[in-house]
């Protein structure tokens, strides 16, 4: 075995790296409740937040169908171009 490892090494195994975080529930509630008290209190309760994930993930819908159909495409003329040439090969 020792004659092995001099010409084959061994790959070392890949580690990964995790540092949890410390979450408080608790007190995550506390201060959501306290930012809405205070948008009560000083009279701005509409909020100014206006998401758009739901349109960046239709764009990102539609470049990935176009992508697929390509896909697709090229997948059809390469069976094709095989059927064909096996055709060919076994008929001639």
């Amino acid at each position: 075995m020792g004659i092995f490892s001099l010409f084959f090494k061994q790959k070392k195994h890949k580690t990964f790296s995790f540092t949890p975080r410390y979450y408080d529930e608790v007190k995550e509630r506390q201060k959501k409740l306290l930012e809405e008290i205070e948008k009560e209190r000083n009279g701005t309760t509409k909020t100014t937040y206006n998401s758009q994930i739901k349109g960046a993930f239709r764009a990102e819908n539609s470049k990935t169908s176009k992508v697929k159909r390509k896909s697709n495409v090229r997948l059809v003329v390469i069976l094709a171009v095989l059927i064909l040439l096996a055709y060919y090969w076994l008929y001639r």
